[in-house]
């Protein structure tokens, strides 16, 4: 058998649980910190794993870190083979240390670690289908929203938050292109920083704060989804949503999706050039939007 831990991850879990639909024949949820504070429960989940049995354990994480506790957590664990990625002296805890890399998006580089025992994997955008339920439901609390529009989502984090005069040009540029509606969204941890955009954008944006398998479902009534470097963004992408993101100080590289196609990034430094990229990918974004 196979297991694949991804560190405190309980809402992903959820979300896992709710769509893959007997996809996976078993998902563990755990929160790491939690349990570091309870030792005999952690300790109780790593003899429950140890009956499994299992033949490899995949410890996924960024490819150019170390997680020393999900190495630990691995080992511990027993299984035939450890897989991690070779970064910062981690090579040693591993059965198959895979060669890391950040010139890669992160999910293909993720990919990386189940290649080392099946080389023909591939990586492919979206995959991830929202709960039939869920999408359902929020279908019916949130009528407003299932129009198959534009979702801008104005959270992010620390220094990939982007300044506010990016939101209103992005508004005019993408109507110009399309009469479908636009709506704004955020996180209730942006709502904060909020006010530093236009009031007219602040008035506009709902604060969402459902679950992440709800958020799911939310996400795919979409047509497009417009955003900086955050983890909803990454979401969006999985759900196979048209995706446009901007950068303002993050790997593009690693985090960027780009096709040519779908998906396209960008960074943002306010030039008239930026703007000349921006409007362009916008057109190739919309090229079937009815006006």
């Amino acid at each position: 058998g196979f297991g694949t831990f991804v560190g405190q991850r309980i809402k992903i879990a959820d979300l896992f649980e709710a769509a893959t639909d007997g996809l996976l024949d078993a998902i563990i949820p755990y929160n790491q910190s939690a349990l570091m504070k309870r030792p005999w429960q952690y300790l109780t989940l790593i003899k429950n794993i140890r009956k499994r049995k299992f033949d490899v354990i995949i410890t996924s994480h960024n490819p150019d870190t170390f997680s020393l506790s999900q190495a630990i957590f691995g080992r511990l664990c027993r299984p035939k083979w450890l897989i991690g990625f070779n970064a910062k002296e981690s090579a040693s805890f591993y059965n198959i240390a895979v060669a890391s890399t950040t010139d890669k998006l992160y999910a293909d580089a993720a990919v990386d670690l189940w290649r080392s025992i099946h080389p023909k994997a591939e990586f492919r955008f979206g995959g991830l289908q929202a709960p039939e339920s869920a999408v359902a439901a929020v279908a019916k609390d949130y009528p407003d929203y299932a129009d198959g529009g534009v979702l801008i989502w104005l959270g992010a984090t620390g220094n990939k938050i982007l300044p506010g005069e990016i939101f209103a040009y992005l508004y005019e540029q993408i109507r110009k292109i399309t009469d479908l509606p636009i709506h704004f969204a955020a996180g209730p941890a942006d709502e904060s920083f909020l006010h530093q955009y236009p009031k007219w954008i602040f008035e506009k944006t709902i604060i969402w704060k459902a679950p992440l398998p709800e958020t799911a479902a939310f996400f795919s009534q979409f047509s497009y989804f417009v955003s900086g470097d955050t983890g909803p963004m990454h979401l969006a992408a999985a759900l196979n949503v048209p995706t446009l993101t901007i950068f303002v100080d993050s790997n593009i590289q690693q985090y960027g999706y780009q096709d040519g196609n779908s998906h396209f990034a960008l960074h943002w430094r306010s030039n008239s050039e930026d703007r000349a990229i921006l409007n362009q990918h916008l057109k190739q974004l919309f090229p079937n939007a009815q006006s």
